[in-house]
């Protein structure tokens, strides 16, 4: 395997885990929004990266894993866009994103 192929693998295997991690982490915060900056602090102990927690974070909004709303309008937001400054947001669990928590659902992208 050349290195661009180790690459590819090792980054599909970290987004798998950072998406779960992610997933579990806001879980247990599942009852009321929390600051994604907060959400994002916590994770910095476990090495997430910011670009991988905006990429997860996006991902897990995209497949309406979690859902999300501005702190200063509550309007809600439904992924994070290039436009949008992820410090302003906060999320919980959506339903879907219990579900997979739970193994009802399945998702290859989350590992939980």
């Amino acid at each position: 395997m050349d290195n661009e192929a180790m690459k590819r693998k090792l980054y599909a295997q970290n987004f798998k885990s950072n998406n779960g991690l992610v997933l579990r982490t806001i879980n247990i915060l599942r009852y009321q929004y929390h600051k994604l900056t907060d959400i994002e602090k916590v994770l910095e102990g476990e090495g997430i990266e910011q670009w991988e927690f905006i990429d997860a974070i996006n991902y897990l909004s995209m497949s309406e894993y979690i859902k999300m709303k501005s702190l200063k309008t509550h309007d809600e937001v439904k992924e994070i866009s290039q436009y949008t400054d992820y410090r302003i947001l906060e999320a919980k669990l959506s339903p879907k994103g219990i579900k997979i928590l739970s193994g009802t659902i399945v998702d290859e992208d989350v590992e939980v």
